[in-house]
């Protein structure tokens, strides 16, 4: 019943880690994320897609087919809903989540790369 906020969602990285580098593309000129950068965030993401379809538990599947609230503030299990429908996730298993949101991943940064 919370706004959306980062506050309540965020992915923090151990930057101490030995292997943080490998998370930025050091092939690119601006500072991009890495194949493997990609595969944490889809990870992430497909965890929290998870965690909201656990709390919500039968009312998960109804939610997703109603039709998005225009009242301005946004909760996160709008934001969950968003990300499903743009990239089409499936969320009928935790694997198929996982798959799902990996190729939407990798396929919007090769949309984004042809494009440039």
């Amino acid at each position: 019943d919370e706004p959306f906020s980062s506050d309540y969602v965020a992915l923090v990285l151990n930057n101490a880690h030995p292997h943080f580098e490998q998370l930025r593309d050091r092939r690119a000129l601006n500072i991009e994320q890495s194949p493997l950068m990609r595969q944490v965030f889809a990870a992430w993401l497909a965890l929290v897609i998870a965690q909201v379809q656990e709390d919500m538990g039968a009312q998960f599947d109804m939610y997703l087919s109603a039709p998005d609230a225009d009242e301005g503030i946004a909760s996160i299990a709008d934001a969950v809903r968003s990300f499903i429908r743009l990239g089409d996730l499936k969320t009928g298993s935790l694997p198929e989540l996982f798959i799902s949101t990996q190729c939407w991943l990798d396929h919007r940064v090769r949309e984004l790369e042809s494009a440039a």
